[in-house]
This record gives structure tokens, C-alpha cells and sequence, in this order.
């Protein structure tokens, strides 16, 4: 059981760090929008859409990530109930972020929705078995 948890938890590693290619670092953490003295728009380092690498298997590979540490640990029930609470709001906050995305970059990210899932890579894992990239 340890093996399966420690791939977990490296999975998720490699998840973060494979996102943070494709994301900036300083607007995730608000650093950026302080510099800048406004709300920033994407969150990619050129404030383009962007579908490259990790982003065309999954559409929030960071929050994945999250999900993944927060249930590859041994839990109580006390923090199972908190995990239980903690992946909610992962979810509503991951809805309420697409329809900024929506609104940010429109029918692109309507199109990319429907081409990638949003956690579990289901979709990418439908193509690769049908032979498509």
C-alpha cells in the first residue's frame, strides 16, 4: 500500500512541476497583480490560451494534483471529513474559474473543454486507445 501512496504522491509532484511550464508562477500566487497594481487576466506567463503538454491531458493539472496529496495519505476520519470539504471547494472554485476562462477566451476554451477533461485525463486516455493524438 506505502508503493501505491508514494506513486501517488510522486504523480502528483510531476503533475505540479510539468504545470508550472505552462503557468506563471507569480499571477498564480498574486504576486504579479501587487506588481502590476490590477487583476491579471490568464494565468499563462504570456496571457495566451494554452493547450501544450500537461494542459492537453487534463485542464487544471494543478488542482489534480492537489486532490492527489490530499487522498494519498493515511486519513482519520477527522481528516477524511476535512478532505471531503477541501475537494468541494476544489471543485466549485475549478467550475467558477472555467467560466472566467469562458469569458476570457471564449469559443477556444469552449472547444478545449470538450477536447480535454477537466481532472481525470479520460478523454486523452478515449484518443490514445482510438490511435489518435
Amino acid at each position: 500500500m506505502r508503493i501505491l501512496q508514494y506513486g501517488l504522491i510522486a504523480s502528483a509532484a510531476i503533475l505540479a512541476i510539468a504545470a508550472t511550464r505552462h503557468y506563471s508562477l507569480l499571477q498564480f500566487l498574486g504576486i504579479q497583480q501587487i506588481l502590476q497594481g490590477k487583476a491579471g487576466k490568464a494565468m499563462t506567463g504570456s496571457g495566451k490560451f494554452d493547450s501544450a503538454g500537461v494542459l492537453g491531458v487534463v485542464r487544471h493539472p494543478w488542482y489534480l494534483a492537489v486532490f492527489i496529496l490530499l487522498w494519498a495519505r493515511d486519513l482519520s476520519l477527522t481528516e477524511i471529513m476535512i478532505n471531503m470539504i477541501l475537494s468541494a471547494y476544489l471543485v466549485i472554485g475549478t467550475f467558477l474559474e472555467e467560466r472566467k476562462l469562458v469569458l476570457e477566451f471564449g469559443e477556444n476554451y469552449k472547444l478545449y473543454q470538450q477536447r480535454v477533461s477537466m481532472f481525470i485525463p479520460l478523454q486523452w486516455l478515449k484518443a490514445r486507445l482510438q490511435g489518435r493524438s
